[in-house]
């Protein structure tokens, strides 16, 4: 890792000297200069190399370029591979992409909820609190199959746990709907309060709402929300 930081900032002269060596971390840093100077077909040819000698970093950068450019199906292929090999930003990007049908057609790809879902849960079980929210989103989702808001409120759980700060905040919102009760209130501040520690600006709203209005109508009857 520490040769590969060193390249950062090299002029392309010594960066092509190093190409010339045969390093890898030189060739994948020269065709990202090559993306930031818009040279988009030189970076391709570069990464494309690179990705078929079995570098999943390249075959991320790849990807991301073919996404950026419009070519969603082409990227989709390349993102395969790190998924496979458990790279968890790409099983990410793979199930964003199933859970969308523009720019997927063209590639006889198409919308798959099933393939998002299969992504999603290896991602899940991975460790990523991203996947656990993602998947809550899922079985929310009316045109999915297996939709389930059992399921849903379970990955929302999981994510807020997780120290997912979207979850953490939409966990709170679902805890004080027309409740009065003291202790919900208690649970969805200490919530609301994980999610702003994280810079989450509508929970750190909603945290001061909560803290200094008044307190709610909690006689029989009431549904007071807030």
């Amino acid at each position: 890792a520490r040769g590969e930081m060193t390249l950062r900032g090299l002029s392309r002269d010594s960066l092509d000297a190093f190409v010339g060596r045969g390093s890898t971390a030189a060739q994948l840093e020269l065709a990202l200069q090559q993306m930031q100077d818009g040279l988009h077909a030189a970076a391709e040819r570069s990464l494309q190399q690179l990705a078929r000698a079995g570098s999943p970093q390249a075959a991320m950068q790849l990807a991301d370029l073919l996404q950026g450019d419009g070519r969603l199906g082409e990227a989709v292929r390349w993102w395969l591979a790190p998924a496979q090999q458990g790279r968890v930003d790409a099983m990410l990007k793979l199930a964003a992409c199933y859970m969308q049908s523009e720019g997927l057609r063209e590639s006889g790809l198409g919308r798959s909820y099933k393939k998002a879902a299969a992504w999603l849960l290896r991602a899940f079980q991975s460790g990523s609190a991203e996947a656990a929210y993602q998947l809550y989103l899922l079985y929310r989702k009316p045109g999915y199959s297996m939709r389930n808001a059992g399921e849903a409120q379970r990955y929302l759980g999981l994510a807020a746990e997780r120290g997912y700060a979207h979850a953490q905040f939409a966990l709170a919102v679902r805890m004080l709907r027309g409740v009065c009760a003291r202790e919900a209130r208690i649970e969805a501040a200490i919530w609301l309060k994980r999610a702003a520690d994280q810079g989450h600006s509508l929970a750190a709203q909603k945290l001061s709402t909560l803290v200094v209005r008044a307190p709610i109508d909690c006689r029989p009857g009431s549904r007071q929300r807030e």
